[in-house]
């Protein structure tokens, strides 16, 4: 899962404003179906 964050038009921007966060584990995408054509 990837989490971006803003950081335009913020006072005073938080440290992690206008970060890529990745968190692991946090689950596996949709099974892919095998091309029929």
């Amino acid at each position: 899962l990837y989490v971006t964050t803003a950081r335009t038009g913020l006072e005073a921007p938080p440290p992690l404003s206008g970060s890529l966060l990745v968190i692991p584990g946090a689950g596996k995408g949709l099974e892919q179906r095998a091309f029929a054509g």
